[in-house]
């Protein structure tokens, strides 16, 4: 997840590495102040965004557990002063278990809805009140190639990014 403050842009990705960190560059080159949450740490995109005269905090967030993302969204508001764009970008992806679904343990199964459907839903529920006051917001969900086509052996990880799809 990224969020951004746009006045002075205020973005939020989970965002330690892959697209999260392309968006989190792109978002700061053009002024934007970033917030890095993730499960583990966004330090070196922080830096980075930093050496560039940009703007970034880092702070660690567990997207599938509330608490952990209400006091991430709180922190930037604080820090920023506002939340302009939420990136849901956060996924459970690198270290899927792949294999044939009737083979998948039940916990598999619920480690990627929990990440990639219920994460996205806990950070837009937790950032649309700030929107709310500031009436405007954006909230963009980052879905997948293969929630349109497919793919063997990753039904967990389709469906569950099939939610974000248009």
């Amino acid at each position: 997840m990224l969020c951004v403050s746009k006045t002075n842009r205020s973005l939020s990705p989970v965002a330690g590495g892959g697209i999260g960190k392309a968006y989190a560059m792109a978002f700061a080159k053009e002024g934007a102040k970033v917030s890095l949450p993730d499960i583990a740490t966004a330090d070196h995109v922080v830096k980075a965004i930093q050496d560039m005269g940009g703007t970034a905090i880092s702070m660690k967030c567990d997207v599938t557990d509330e608490k952990s993302v209400k006091a991430m969204v709180d922190a930037t508001a604080k820090q920023f002063g506002t939340i302009d764009i939420l990136i849901n970008n956060a996924a459970y992806f690198m270290t899927v278990w792949k294999g044939p679904f009737w083979q998948m343990a039940v916990d598999e199964f619920d480690k990627a809805m929990a990440v990639n459907v219920r994460g996205s839903w806990l950070c837009a529920k937790a950032v649309v009140p700030y929107m709310q006051t500031q009436k405007k917001g954006e909230i963009i969900h980052i879905s997948s190639n293969v929630a349109l086509t497919g793919s063997p052996n990753y039904i967990h990880y389709v469906a569950s990014k099939a939610q974000s799809s248009p």
